[in-house]
């Protein structure tokens, strides 16, 4: 039992009595949710329209007269309340027939202690009062659905199953009571015949519709459970794609470590053979380096031509000569032990030096020039070959 049942047993009431006695038993059984069931009927019988608006009516007085038997005061203080709310527009929205019946309810409450004294002048005082503005009744908010289209028929179908239910339990009720009433025939209720007859007629055609609902309920339930088998059909469907979307996708793995396991090879292979062409082209400098530090040893460096041939005639002079000793004695006027001082070795290469410098400058001479050089080594070379070199012990005597 829910809110939802409720109203949909309000939408589907009707002016007999036994509609209107099945649905405010309905509501005095429900006591948690009789607040609810209030708003519910107070936002109904604002919207309806005159002949619905008296039916609510109606149905507001069996409830509070029910109430008041069984000593609900809580039903009865609600309803009050919730009267004097809706007792002014609804009175002035109806005709002039509704509103004596409206009038002829407020006498019966009074008439039967229903509310309390205070409550009904001010419900007299309502009815009396001009027409006031309707009070607004907000709309609820749509609610956005968050069903899903595969599960939105069944959702529907068991919104369905509701409704009928609701309907066919109100059916049920009053069956069940006047069955108690009308198939006893031992008890002392009992109406004259032809009444009773009708009565039974009345209660056949109830069964006829009751067994009507139930086998909509049935046909119902069917629909649902074959909407289930065919969205369990869909489910194992989609299960069986889902294997093999993830096979697939794990073969794609597998290939994609087998790529990245040859790609890792080839980069480490390059890697090496990168590291190894970098060892050899390192030893190969090396070794480059090495042969021109040997070249550079062995191979004697030139400026110029020129150079190289006026070194030529000190080169031969010095080949001559059997030590540095003896080359000096070979320039010296006198023979004395002096001239292996220090002084006397140094005016030596001074003089050495002056004589390249004049050979130097001699390069750029005529070839008279160089014949004349030539001689001149010649005769040096002679008198060096005529001249007694000392000894070394007569050198070294001399020294002590």
């Amino acid at each position: 039992m829910s809110v939802q049942s409720f109203t949909t047993r309000l939408d589907n009431i009707n002016e007999t009595q036994d509609s209107i006695n099945a649905l405010s038993t309905y509501m005095i059984l429900n006591d948690s949710l009789f607040d609810q069931f209030i708003n519910v009927w107070k936002t109904h019988i604002l919207r309806a329209d005159s002949s619905r608006k008296l039916l609510l009516l109606y149905l507001c007085n069996d409830v509070v007269q029910k109430a008041k038997r069984q000593n609900k005061s809580r039903y009865l203080s609600k309803f009050s309340d919730t009267l004097l709310d809706i007792i002014n527009p609804t009175y002035h929205a109806v005709d002039v027939n509704i509103k004596k019946k409206i009038s002829r309810l407020i006498s019966v409450w009074e008439d039967r202690f229903v509310f309390e004294t205070e409550t009904i002048n001010n419900l007299k005082d309502q009815i009396n009062k001009p027409a006031a503005k309707e009070p607004v009744i907000s709309q609820p908010e749509a609610q956005v659905s968050t069903i899903t289209p595969e599960l939105k028929h069944i959702n529907d179908l068991f919104q369905h199953i509701n409704q009928l239910t609701d309907i066919s339990q109100g059916n049920l009720t009053q069956l069940g009571i006047q069955s108690k009433t009308y198939l006893n025939l031992e008890s002392d209720n009992l109406p004259k015949t032809q009444v009773h007859l009708n009565k039974l007629n009345v209660l056949e055609k109830l069964s006829m519709v009751s067994i009507s609902n139930v086998e909509k309920i049935k046909s119902t339930r069917e629909d649902i459970k074959n909407s289930v088998e065919s969205l369990l059909n869909v489910i194992n469907d989609g299960i069986k794609t889902d294997n093999t979307k993830i096979a697939v996708i794990r073969d794609k793995i597998n290939k994609i470590k087998e790529v990245r396991a040859a790609l890792s090879g080839e980069l480490k292979n390059s890697t090496e053979q990168s590291n190894n062409n970098d060892g050899n082209n390192d030893k190969d400098r090396e070794i480059e380096e090495q042969l021109e530090e040997e070249d550079d040893d062995e191979l004697p460096k030139y400026e110029n031509q020129d150079s190289e041939s006026d070194d030529e005639i000190p080169s031969k002079r010095r080949k001559l000569s059997p030590s540095p000793s003896a080359k000096k004695v070979a320039f010296s006027e006198n023979i004395e032990i002096n001239e292996f001082e220090h002084e006397h070795e140094h005016e030596n290469e001074e003089a050495e030096a002056e004589e390249f410098e004049e050979k130097d400058d001699l390069k750029d001479g005529d070839d008279e020039e160089m014949n004349d050089v030539s001689d001149s080594v010649q005769q040096e070379e002679e008198v060096y070959s005529k001249e007694e070199t000392p000894s070394v012990m007569d050198l070294l005597k001399k020294l002590v």
